[in-house]
């Protein structure tokens, strides 16, 4: 991970259309997919975290995007279909404050897992992440 990097100056280049994590595969840290996906998967999952971060900040609770940074992941569970998350996490320490997905290919449903809850339980679980987001 480039330390420097904050969310802020990963939004600033997602609007540019480039990566400012892992420019050579649009900020995915592992994948399982082709490579010629990662761009459409990673455009996906920055709506998805703008939208996060928009909900948190709409409800009191924002996200100081100079202090985190996040990352993407392709994941292939042993048993379902691959899919696509995104995990906020602290500059400093580099632990994961937030996990999410659109879609768990173990359950079939939008999650959102939180260091606050000890990752043991989702912080919401819906059918999708629209309705994920009104749950936070």
């Amino acid at each position: 991970m480039k330390e420097q990097v904050t969310l802020t100056q990963q939004i600033q280049a997602w609007a540019e259309g480039k990566s400012a994590l892992y420019d050579h595969c649009h900020d995915f840290h592992d994948w399982f997919c082709t490579d010629a996906s990662l761009e459409r998967r990673a455009k996906a999952l920055q709506n998805k975290v703008i939208k996060l971060l928009n909900r948190f900040r709409n409800e009191g609770r924002a996200i100081d995007c100079n202090s985190v940074y996040v990352f993407f992941k392709n994941n292939c569970p042993m048993n379902g279909p691959l899919y696509d998350s995104f995990s906020i996490c602290d500059r400093k320490s580099g632990d994961v404050l937030y996990w999410a997905t659109g879609k768990c290919g173990h359950s079939g449903q939008a999650e959102i897992f939180s260091r606050e809850k000890g990752f043991d339980e989702p912080l919401a679980k819906a059918d999708n992440f629209t309705q994920l987001l009104k749950l936070i």
